[in-house]
């Protein structure tokens, strides 16, 4: 008897729409995927398709020096001992800086010419002699000289005793096979050490230098780096941060549970099963990641959208800074002032006093926030029909502890309740009407969207409308939605796998009915 194998897509009623983490309809594709197996219905895969928009000023950070340079920054990077900084990016240096004051120590010049792109990362050697970068240029930091050169490309991670370099690599060709591969090199003279079939995106070694982990076809892969041997896989997520200072976790952005489009939302992943342990909506979308030094914070640098929309029709951004905290994914503070279009490449100092981030062409170093108060808002966020409205916040809040209310866009105005201690109640009022259009409150730093009209984020599930016979066999289902729509797969069935994510959608195989 044929056992129908469905698949359901859980949609999100949209991003500039509805609910943080938002389950609102569901829908079974009956010509999904048929097996010839036993007699019980079984759904199988689950596509669970969460919508993920944008933010005037919650704060600065206590800023202790800025430098310029004139292209977009890439990186930061703190040296051992915590008193040199190095930033680098589009304009084709790598300049070192005093922490304690922003003093210019020196400039290393890239690269220069035609072909020449800048520097996209730096990594400080654990002596703090050495400064390597893009294009694997290795420079003595004391007077800028370059030593030496390896040629090894890709998404480029170094381990921490600095032994080993892993590359991890993708290409395609339209519209058949892709290839990946994840190759580890010794640092003194570029042998290779193992070569993997899979990864290809983002890569990053554990603190501890025993295991690598590079995001592959079904997620993020993990190996031994001392025999390449497979340890295991986190299942889904499609991009990869950071592992925590104590190797537990894993940091990563992207797919379901947004609370607004263009929201990557962040996710904590358990590295001994895999499991996804928290998701912390109302992001943005990330650029970079970084955990304090006793693994008890975690800060995100990233851009929103702005709904003030020049007549021309181009959008503009915002820069944000946000600290959570890593025991219970609880927003501690929020900063977008001093933040540019886009805040990237945030690191802290290694005794955790001091973070770096920059925007646009400007470095930036900060002293670390109290983060001794925490807040939670209720509604978590608002929807209007197209004439929009006005409504209340409720702020829940420690005695003793202050808060501020602004507005990200124009079209939003905080009537009441601006700044309070303790709890309190926030009002406000749109003064524009819109269609699928999304502002930002911040409210005692946290993510408040307000939306207008119809929800942005629909899904539509494409089914190659394969029939499996007892043998099994392979199948793959397309998923269409607008840009920066978040959303996930996954199988509760141990006879389906899903093989292989894309862009638009993913493979999966069915085992064979040995039974």
């Amino acid at each position: 008897m044929k056992n129908k194998v469905r698949v359901r897509a859980l949609s999100c009623p949209g991003t500039f729409a509805r609910g943080l983490s938002h389950m609102v309809g569901t829908e079974t594709f009956a010509s999904r995927v048929r097996a010839r197996f036993t007699t019980r219905l079984i759904s199988v895969l689950l596509l669970s398709i969460v919508c993920a928009v944008s933010a005037r000023a919650q704060g600065s950070p206590d800023v202790v020096w800025q430098g310029q340079h004139t292209g977009f920054l890439r990186y930061t990077v703190f040296s051992p001992d915590g008193q040199l900084l190095i930033s680098g990016g589009d304009d084709r240096t790598n300049k070192v800086w005093q922490v304690a004051d922003g003093t210019p120590v020196r400039t290393i010049v890239q690269c220069g010419g035609v072909g020449c792109a800048g520097s996209t990362f730096g990594f400080v050697s654990p002596d703090g002699q050495t400064l390597l970068t893009s294009g694997l240029r290795f420079w003595r930091i004391s007077d800028g000289t370059l030593q030496r050169r390896l040629g090894i490309g890709g998404n480029l991670a170094l381990s921490p005793d600095w032994q080993y370099i892993v590359s991890s690599s993708f290409s395609s060709s339209y519209p058949g096979n892709e290839t990946r591969t994840t190759t580890l090199f010794r640092v003194s003279d570029g042998s290779q050490v193992w070569t993997k079939a899979d990864g290809g995106g983002q890569v990053a070694f554990s603190p501890d230098g025993q295991t690598v982990a590079a995001v592959g076809f079904q997620g993020i892969d993990i190996w031994r780096v001392s025999d390449g041997a497979f340890v295991g896989l986190i299942p889904g997520p499609r991009t990869l941060y950071a592992f925590s200072p104590d190797g537990q976790l894993v940091v990563t952005a992207g797919g379901a549970g947004g609370a607004f489009r263009y929201d990557n939302t962040i996710k904590f992943y358990r590295v001994s099963d895999g499991a996804l342990v928290r998701t912390m909506p109302g992001v943005g979308v990330v650029t970079s990641a970084a955990f304090t030094p006793d693994g008890q914070t975690l800060i995100t640098s990233s851009w929103e959208t702005n709904g003030d929309q020049p007549a021309s029709g181009y959008g503009t951004s915002n820069g944000s800074l946000r600290f959570w905290r890593v025991a219970d994914g609880a927003l501690l503070k929020t900063y977008e002032q001093t933040t540019g279009l886009f805040a990237n490449a945030v690191t802290v100092s290694p005794d955790g006093m001091f973070f770096s981030y920059t925007y646009d062409s400007t470095v930036v170093v900060a002293r670390m926030p109290s983060l001794q108060c925490t807040f939670q808002l209720s509604p978590a966020r608002a929807d209007f029909t197209t004439g929009g409205g006005g409504g209340s916040v409720n702020v829940s809040a420690p005695d003793g502890c202050s808060w501020r209310a602004v507005s990200h866009v124009n079209w939003i105005n905080i009537t009441s309740g601006g700044a309070g201690t303790g709890n309190g109640t926030v009002n406000y009022q749109t003064s524009r009407t819109g269609n699928d259009l999304t502002g930002l409150l911040i409210i005692a730093e946290q993510t408040f969207p307000v939306h207008l009209g119809n929800p942005s984020c629909t899904y539509t599930v494409n089914s190659d409308g394969t029939t499996f016979s007892s043998l099994g066999g392979t199948g793959g289902l397309g998923v269409s939605t607008a840009s920066g729509c978040g959303w996930d797969a996954a199988s509760n069935a141990d006879w389906i796998t899903i093989t292989r994510f894309t862009s638009g959608g993913f493979f999966y195989s069915v085992a064979p009915n040995s039974g």
